[in-house]
């Protein structure tokens, strides 16, 4: 053999020698350790991480669990002190200590929830979805926002008016929702007046909205809906603010102001609670105000015979000039009592003391000279207080819709005022108790292309006390007393049937009653005489108005319509 093939072969033969040498000594350095993860229950823990740490945490070993919770870890030969790591998504993480030299190692996880890390991302601004408009709140809000009425006000497209009511492309909207459930009812500025932005997550506009799902699809719609969306951190925990000041007014009087309110949120249930109070010129008419409902039972004829402010006020807001003491106070709650049924309701309060005073000179020029000079100065003292409630359920599903309210309300007025006209002084009381009770049902059936409606509103009011007297402030002699009382009882009951014929046509007819009885007696007395009134009567109404639909296009309807109506009157 040549030389130089000879060197080659050797060369090529200590080379195998010197590979054999080190994957030889590699396997003796490695440590195989193998063990299993299972929970409590003994099931086994698939894609577990598996981690074996040495001294400050060095990572030596890296491994997963099979579906049947084995593990295989490798590590070294000659390692001391190691540290095994368990780690998997629903349970605690946990770490034991390999005894020297072993090489099986078994644990058992406990259950714990996994809590995601809140991740911020930068949503657009306005974010269409067919019929919905989301309006992210962080993009439209800024640090002067105090609650989410002032960001909503930024919308395009919608507008809200000084009293808290909401459009959107000039129509009021037909629903407010919070989180898909309308708690409020209709009393959504205890909402938008109280809830801060930083709890919102989108303002959402539902166009072409239906409230009930069963006429989806066959009674078109151009209302509009909000609803309001809440960020995770605001979720499944209570949220508000508390706000309390002192101060001193311009004459000198204290001036003081306490509010709190908080809400909790959440997928089956919610709740929202106010309390409020000042004396700064400030009321919670608005925010207590039904901005949807405005029929929410009847009041009684006499209820306006006497007015609230017979001497009229001055053309500027009336926290400019009133003296007040106001509180307001309201609980709301419903609870989803299935996918489609509902139940909700709420409470409220409010009274209202308030005064203030105005004053006129008129001098007249060419007259005899005591009436050349005319002053005139009327004090108000203003007191007022309202108490409402309301209990509903709602079935809103895709084959029934159900909608049931009871409403009640008391309603109590106590005025004076006094009059003072040159030299002479008069006073006026005014007072008025009334009661009503309202119940109104809407339900409607659909089976196939038929579609049956029933609606009825039912109420009863009282007015036991209506009474106003005029008085001499000198000698307090009374010189004039009117009074009233009266009942007053009505409904209104409508059925309607309707059928689909096929395209875009709808044939109906519908059956009405309408009755509304008042006992309404008065009674006036001056110096000289006394007078008695009698003005009871009733109204019945029965119709029935066969219609004809029409829907040429997504959102024009053409309704014709030939009402039969016969009348009783009293």
């Amino acid at each position: 053999m040549p030389l130089w093939r000879e060197n080659r072969m050797r060369r090529l033969g200590i080379l195998l020698i010197l590979i054999f040498l080190v994957i030889n000594a590699g396997a003796q350095e490695k440590r195989v350790v193998t063990g299993t993860v299972t929970e409590t229950g003994g099931n086994a823990v698939g894609g577990a991480v598996v981690k074996a740490l040495g001294d400050k945490g060095k990572l030596l070993g890296f491994a997963t669990s099979t579906p049947k919770g084995d593990f295989r870890l490798r590590i070294p030969a000659d390692a001391k002190g190691v540290r095994v790591a368990f780690a998997a998504m629903g349970f605690a993480a946990d770490t034991l200590a390999l005894a020297d030299g072993a090489e099986q190692l078994d644990v058992i996880m406990l259950p714990a929830a996994f809590e995601l890390p809140e991740v911020k991302a930068q949503l657009p601004a306005i974010r269409s979805r067919g019929d919905t408009l989301k309006y992210s709140v962080d993009a439209f809000k800024s640090d002067a926002d105090r609650t989410i009425e002032d960001v909503i006000r930024k919308l395009p497209g919608v507008d809200v008016s000084g009293d808290g009511t909401i459009r959107y492309q000039g129509k009021s909207i037909s629903n407010f929702y919070i989180e898909g459930l309308d708690m409020l009812k209709g009393r959504y500025s205890l909402a938008t007046r109280n809830v801060k932005p930083d709890d919102i997550a989108t303002v959402d506009i539902y166009e072409n909205h239906q409230a009930q799902r069963v006429l989806q699809g066959i009674v078109p719609s151009d209302d509009a809906a909000m609803n309001l969306t809440l960020k995770n951190k605001s979720m499944l925990r209570p949220v508000g603010n508390a706000k309390a000041g002192v101060g001193v007014g311009t004459d000198g009087s204290g001036l003081w102001l306490g509010e709190l309110f908080t809400m909790l949120i959440g997928p089956g249930s919610q709740m929202m609670v106010t309390a409020k109070g000042n004396n700064s010129g400030s009321n919670y008419n608005s925010e207590l105000k039904n901005h949807l409902d405005e029929s929410s039972g009847l009041s009684t004829h006499a209820s306006g015979l006497f007015p609230s402010l017979p001497f009229g006020s001055a053309p500027l807001p009336g926290n400019r000039y009133f003296r007040n003491r106001s509180f307001g106070a309201s609980a709301n709650a419903a609870w989803k009592l299935s996918e489609t049924k509902t139940v909700t309701a709420w409470a409220d309060f409010s009274s209202d003391r308030n005064s203030f005073s105005n004053s006129e000179t008129i001098d007249y020029a060419g007259v005899e000279e005591e009436l050349s000079h005319f002053q005139q100065e009327v004090s108000n003292n203003l007191k007022s207080e309202n108490i409402n409630g309301q209990l509903s359920f709602q079935d809103n599903s895709k084959s029934v819709f159900i909608d049931e309210k009871l409403f009640f309300n008391a309603a109590f007025m106590n005025n004076r005022y006094d009059l003072y006209s040159n030299r002479e002084r008069v006073g006026q009381r005014v007072r008025a108790d009334e009661y009503k009770l309202y119940n109104s049902l809407e339900a409607t059936l659909r089976s196939g292309k038929k579609v049956w409606r029933l609606k009825s509103d039912i109420s009863v009011g009282n007015l036991p006390v209506g009474l106003l007297t005029g008085y001499d402030e000198a000698t307090s002699a009374l010189f004039l007393s009117q009074s009233a009382k009266a009942t007053q009882f009505f409904t209104d009951e409508t059925a309607n049937c309707s059928w689909a014929l096929g395209g875009r046509w709808v044939l109906g007819v519908e059956a009405g009653f309408m009755a509304d009885w008042s006992d309404l007696r008065s009674l006036r007395t001056d110096a000289s005489v006394a007078e008695n009134n009698d003005d009871s009567g009733y109204k019945m109404q029965a119709s029935v108005s066969p219609t004809l639909q029409w829907t040429p296009a997504a959102r024009t309807t053409v309704t014709f319509r030939v009402p039969v109506k016969a009348l009783f009157l009293r």
